[in-house]
């Protein structure tokens, strides 16, 4: 829980600034805020930037959470009214963004470093900021359409992706495959759930009717055509290829 001294100073912190708001949603009285850019959001919108991850925002109850002081510093040199203002100066700010977008982005990686460096004591310049060497880590809605890539196509697909149908084709059969051998060295004296073999999975007869069967590959390359034309969509939440975590001596916002 919140230390009497941390409540006081947030309480305080939420007569000014437009803090009085959810700085999302506009929700009166929020009780959760966003240390790394230092502004205050409701329940609801605090969930949503929980899925963000601790890298892009990190979520704290005003009196139900413990506090570090530089938690606190955070927060003092923030303000609901200030991240407004600074994403209004920012060209990668559009409105109607979802929240997954507009805190991938380059924007949001300079204020982040902003708060940082400024509740550390230390002036911050937007030209000399280490943000501004920020890739954002998923495909937007303006990468999507932009004019010089193929518009929500299967080369945009796989260059955002990483996927292909062919790459995806081959670890489903090689899935199966491996599924296949582990069930054939199965006892059939046990019940599957005792670790014996699965009937139809692996049995012969089952096995050549799905040889002689196109219907696997037709669902499959029906899938496939699901996937390409929910493009538009999905892709709001697609990330690109899996990065292992980079050691970060600053926080920059980088994945």
């Amino acid at each position: 829980m919140a230390s009497a001294e941390t409540r006081a100073i947030l309480k305080s912190l939420r007569t000014r600034d437009n803090n009085n708001v959810c700085f999302e949603c506009g929700s009166s009285n929020p009780q959760w805020v966003s240390v790394k850019y230092g502004i205050f959001i409701c329940l609801e919108c605090s969930g949503k930037h929980r899925g963000l991850g601790v890298h892009l925002s990190f979520v704290r109850s005003t009196t139900m959470d413990k506090w570090k002081d530089s938690e606190v510093e955070k927060m003092k040199v923030g303000g609901n009214s200030k991240l407004k203002a600074f994403f209004a100066s920012q060209p990668d700010i559009r409105p109607g963004m979802s929240i997954q977008e507009k805190y991938n982005t380059k924007a949001a990686a300079l204020y982040r470093d902003k708060i940082e460096t400024l509740s550390e004591g230390r002036s911050w310049s937007i030209d000399t900021s280490p943000a501004q060497n920020y890739k954002p880590s998923i495909v937007t809605t303006a990468d999507l359409f932009n004019p010089g890539k193929t518009q929500g196509g299967s080369a945009d697909l796989v260059e955002a992706t990483g996927f292909s149908k062919e790459k995806v084709s081959r670890s489903r059969r090689d899935f199966f495959n491996r599924k296949l051998d582990e069930n054939a060295s199965r006892s059939e004296e046990l019940p599957p759930s005792q670790g014996g073999k699965y009937g139809g999975f692996g049995n012969p007869e089952f096995e050549s009717k799905s040889k002689s069967s196109n219907s696997a590959d037709e669902f499959f390359d029906n899938a496939w055509s699901s996937f390409q034309s929910g493009w538009s969509s999905l892709q709001l939440e697609l990330k690109s290829l899996p990065q292992k975590p980079r050691k970060r001596h600053r926080n920059w916002g980088l994945i």
